[in-house]
């Protein structure tokens, strides 16, 4: 997780208030740090892009921390008050897209961190239904009680249904999908049949494929029934639903009328019956699924590759055996469903690929042996650095990180030079990743490189090295210009070890 600058601000967990806390050490989290303002800027950001890898890099302690807080944060009128060493820096009511994030945030959270912490959102969440909130804040908080699976949460969501909106309902049928149980069954076998549009109907059977496969049993039995005589006699955009709700389901009756859709019938249901079969799992789809891997168009061939992957390991032979297929954008597909499934016993198949004519071939190549993480597979890497296509030597640079091998140290600190800024950004940061000393002079000459982006990899680099680098760091602060050698004081400063200080503070003294 990148490293954030805290705020030094941290509230009590289960309070009302906000409390200032510069030391940043709370007992009840196990001396946990303080509240990071960064962090929380992007879990009240709806429209942050990496926010599930944002909440995935911290602890269930932390997580408790911030959902606690965001809980606050939901109720309208809601307001925020930071106060630290100066005063109040900046108070207001929180906006309803924001309130919305809260709730968003909470439900990636309790699917993320533990049914306990799960299980104590339901309510909040169920809170934020009520007619006279914020369509926005409806919508996130019936998609997050879908997140945490409690079925506590079926009938206001079957309640919420009523006199809401159309993007509620969408939301609230699928959550529906996730929580459900037989009142939640009655309630979507009548709207698949009288929804008010096509799209509910068809995101109805799409939530009974899902609650299906959670119940089992006869009621399986009754929803299998339901979506094979649609998936029969349906138009075409009902019977694609219906696929997928199939494949949701499990039911491997469905298998043979699956695989005849994904070989004969049109498209767009044809990539929903593809789709269908990866998700049934059953290692009797990969033959056929190979055959439609090397004789379609690009959108289905994708869907394809996907479904193999979902399939698993039983489809690394057979993809082998069309590796060399002559139709360079079919091998590429196939190296990607190999490098997905880690098929080490791909490697050396894989490695051949490097040397391949088409660049595509070759920056796939490079990627699944990555993915793979084979160490036979490093000398090839190494290899990949010197490509003529700066993509491929971009793909090298940053695969070799996974591998922390020091044989790449010497060809990666001779990328720090290459032409592409994003191939000497990726090289440094490898090099931070793998935390060889002979890396501290090469990182040192790049602080004065005219990318900042280059600059900043290279100075989170020479961060993580630590020690080893004061020496160099206090010479290029001394002999390099003035840009130079405030990013290296800013360097010695973020080690924050006893030598690097001492050095801080020797060189602001001279």
């Amino acid at each position: 997780m990148p490293d954030f600058e805290p705020s030094g601000l941290e509230p009590r967990i289960g309070g009302k208030q906000w409390r200032p806390h510069l030391t940043g050490y709370e007992p009840s989290l196990g001396g946990e740090r303080r509240f990071d303002s960064n962090i929380w800027g992007r879990l009240i950001d709806l429209r942050w892009p990496s926010k599930e890898a944002l909440i995935a890099g911290l602890t269930p302690a932390l997580c408790e921390l911030y959902a606690g807080v965001l809980i606050q944060v939901m109720p309208e009128g809601s307001a925020f008050n930071k106060h630290l060493e100066g005063g109040v820096v900046w108070s207001g009511h929180y906006t309803p897209e924001q309130r919305a994030a809260a709730a968003q945030s909470l439900g990636l959270i309790g699917a993320r961190h533990g049914s306990e912490l799960a299980a104590s959102l339901v309510e909040p969440l169920v809170g934020r239904l009520v007619p006279y909130e914020s369509d926005q804040v409806r919508v996130e908080a019936a998609r997050a009680l879908g997140l945490l699976g409690d079925e506590r949460a079926e009938k206001p969501l079957i309640k919420a249904m009523t006199g809401g909106s159309w993007r509620l309902r969408m939301a609230a049928i699928q959550s529906l999908g996730q929580v459900g149980n037989l009142e939640a069954l009655a309630f979507l076998l009548d709207l698949q049949d009288h929804g008010e549009s096509l799209n509910e109907s068809m995101a109805a059977m799409e939530a009974l494929g899902a609650l299906g496969g959670r119940l089992g049993g006869q009621h399986q039995s009754r929803i299998f029934d339901t979506l094979m005589r649609v998936f029969v006699r349906g138009d075409g955009l009902q019977r694609c639903a219906a696929a997928r709700a199939l494949g949701a389901l499990g039911n491997l009756q469905a298998l043979d009328p699956l695989l005849q859709a994904a070989i004969h019938a049109r498209r767009e249901l044809q990539c929903a019956a593809v789709h269908a079969l990866g998700m049934l799992g059953d290692p009797q789809a990969v033959p056929p699924l190979i055959s439609i891997l090397t004789s379609s168009n690009y959108p289905l061939r994708q869907d394809t590759a996907d479904a193999l992957v979902r399939i698993g390991k039983v489809a690394v032979d057979p993809a082998l055996a069309v590796l060399q297929h002559p139709d360079p954008g079919i091998r590429r597909s196939v190296i990607e469903v190999l490098g997905k499934l880690g098929a080490r016993d791909a490697a050396g198949a894989l490695i051949e690929q490097v040397d391949d004519r088409h660049v595509e071939i070759r920056q796939a190549a490079v990627n699944a042996l990555g993915m793979i993480g084979d160490p036979v597979a490093v000398e090839a890497l190494i290899g990949a650095l010197e490509d003529h296509e700066p993509l491929v030597r971009k793909e090298a640079a940053m695969m070799l990180s996974g591998f922390g091998d020091e044989r790449a140290v010497g060809p990666l600190c001779l990328a720090l030079w290459d032409a592409d800024m994003t191939v000497r950004w990726f090289a440094a940061y490898t090099l931070g990743t793998i935390g060889d000393p002979r890396a501290v002079q090469p990182l040192c000459q790049v602080l004065g490189d005219r990318s900042e982006n280059v600059v900043n990899a290279a100075a989170d680099a020479l961060f993580r090295l630590g020690d080893v680098c004061v020496v160099s760091l206090v010479e290029h602060a001394r002999t390099a210009d003035r840009e130079v050698r405030q990013v290296a004081l800013a360097v010695l400063e973020r080690i924050g070890t006893p030598l690097s200080l001492a050095a801080l503070d020797e060189l602001r003294d001279g």
